[in-house]
C-alpha cells in the first residue's frame, strides 16, 4: 500500500481488526460520541516483551553447563 491515503489505511485496519476479533472487536461496539482514536499509540506494543525474551536467550547461551 505504498502512497495509500490515510482514509484507505484506516479502512484496511478496521477490516483487519473486525476479521481478527469478530464480534469482540471494539470497532463493532457502540462507543460514545466522544470516542476518538481507537488503537495503539506506537507499533512497539510487543517489543518490550520480545526484548526481555531475547535478552534471556542471549544470557542463557553463555551460562556454563
Amino acid at each position: 500500500m505504498n502512497n495509500a491515503t490515510e482514509d484507505k489505511l484506516d479502512k484496511c485496519i478496521k477490516q483487519q481488526a473486525i476479521a481478527n476479533k469478530g464480534p469482540r472487536c471494539l470497532l463493532k461496539k457502540a462507543l460514545s460520541d466522544q470516542q476518538d482514536w481507537v488503537g495503539m499509540r506506537k507499533l512497539e506494543f510487543r517489543w518490550p516483551t520480545a526484548k526481555i525474551i531475547l535478552q534471556d536467550i542471549h544470557e542463557g547461551l553463555y551460562v556454563s553447563a
